[in-house]
């Protein structure tokens, strides 16, 4: 059974040719593969994962990089519980049993976190074993690490261990219990069609989703996205009710940007709590 959902959305717009986006890898499809339970029933003893490294446009980077070698690492806490309203605390960055194994994450060159070539970036399919924190917390980012720091350096800035635990599905997608299942039916795109420079435009998608009374649906990474020069969009969702998702495209053309084509992707994570 599917543990967990992620949805992609492309952006489409008649308007400009250079876009500022990266393709950079996330890990979608992550579920737990496998665990014991503690006599809490917790699924927190010799948990493994499950998941797929893909590569999406995601934004326009705020930070540079400080090495070539990119690679996949894990968030593991102590303790917390986000089902049960825990915070997660004494969490710290780990590759072993947290992360899956990259092959060939390079970048070209220190100015950018463009990769070289992207297609040859891959992972592991599967990683573990982990103990430690209830579900909910440990989820895989890429970035610049070495073991033993206490940050971990992405496109879009430094994170800490805990932060990104305690954020949801903002940073990365968070694998779920087994047994807990998510689905949604959802259209692939919003279509902004042309734009004529110096205006706004509002498109949405509504949606369907099972995935219990109190959903939480979460754009991963920024909502915030610049296609190119003069050419920004916000990204919110919302639910009006347990079942039915709206995912809004709220668009703005500055008088500066130049006409042209342009798409881009975003990842929708949902989750039940």
């Amino acid at each position: 059974m599917r543990v967990f959902l992620y949805a992609g959305v492309v952006l489409a717009a008649a308007i400009t040719t250079d876009t500022q986006a990266i393709p950079f890898p996330t890990m979608t499809h992550v579920e737990i593969s496998d665990c014991k339970n503690t006599s809490a029933g917790e699924c927190t003893q010799s948990v493994y994962y499950a998941g797929t490294s893909e590569i999406f446009e995601m934004g326009t980077p705020v930070t540079l990089p400080t090495s070539l070698s990119v690679r996949a690492v894990g968030v593991h806490c102590a303790k917390g519980d986000k089902s049960k309203g825990i915070p997660y605390s004494q969490c710290v960055w780990a590759i072993s049993g947290h992360a899956p194994s990259t092959t060939n994450c390079t970048l070209k060159s220190l100015s950018s976190w463009e990769l070289a070539p992207t297609s040859a970036c891959s992972t592991a399919p599967t990683w573990g074993p982990h103990s430690g924190a209830a579900p909910g917390g440990e989820c895989v980012m890429f970035g610049n690490w070495s073991i033993g720091d206490a940050m971990l350096l992405t496109p879009y800035g430094y994170h800490t261990a805990e932060s990104v635990a305690n954020g949801g599905n903002r940073f990365c997608i968070k694998p779920l219990p087994p047994g807990t299942a998510c689905d949604v039916v959802l259209p692939p795109i919003i279509d902004h069609g042309s734009m004529v420079t110096g205006t706004r435009d509002t498109k949405y998608i509504d949606g369907k989703v099972d995935c219990g009374q109190s959903t939480v649906v979460t754009v991963v990474g920024s909502p915030n996205v610049t296609l190119a020069p003069g050419v920004s969009t916000k990204i919110s969702t919302s639910m009006s009710t347990a079942t039915d998702l709206r995912i809004q495209s709220d668009m703005n053309v500055e008088a500066s940007a130049v006409p042209g084509d342009y798409s881009a992707s975003v990842i929708v994570a949902v989750s039940p709590y």
